[in-house]
C-alpha cells in the first residue's frame, strides 16, 4: 500500500522583531543632543525635571545617570535664580535705604 502524502497547513508569516535603539540598547541621547538637553535642563528647570524623571525611570544605569544629571542641573538652576533674585532685591533695598539716609542730611 502506498502512503498518502500529508498536506501541512501554511505557516503564518513571521512578524519582524521589535526595533531596538541603535546605541546598544539604551535610548540616552548622544553628542550634541545630550548637551542640548543639559542646557535646556539648566535654562528651563521645569523641563529639566520632566526630562530627568523620564530618563531616571528607565532601566539602564546610563539612562538613570543622564536623568539624574538633568534633575541636578534643574535644581542648581533654581538655586542660582533664587540667589540672583535675593542679590538684586537686596541691593535695591540697600540702595533705597542709602539714598534715603543721604537725602535727610
Amino acid at each position: 500500500m502506498a502512503e498518502e502524502p500529508t498536506v501541512q497547513p501554511p505557516t503564518p508569516p513571521q512578524s519582524p522583531p521589535p526595533p531596538t535603539p541603535p546605541s546598544g540598547g539604551s535610548s540616552v541621547p548622544e553628542g550634541g543632543m545630550k548637551v542640548l538637553l543639559y542646557i535646556v535642563s539648566f535654562l528651563v528647570p521645569l523641563a529639566g525635571i520632566v526630562i530627568g524623571i523620564i530618563f531616571y525611570t528607565k532601566d539602564t544605569s546610563e539612562e538613570k545617570k543622564f536623568g539624574k544629571m538633568c534633575i541636578i542641573l534643574a535644581i542648581v538652576a533654581v538655586v542660582v535664580m533664587c540667589l540672583c533674585f535675593c542679590a538684586f532685591y537686596g541691593s535695591m533695598i540697600g540702595l533705597a535705604i542709602l539714598g534715603e539716609a543721604t537725602s535727610c542730611v
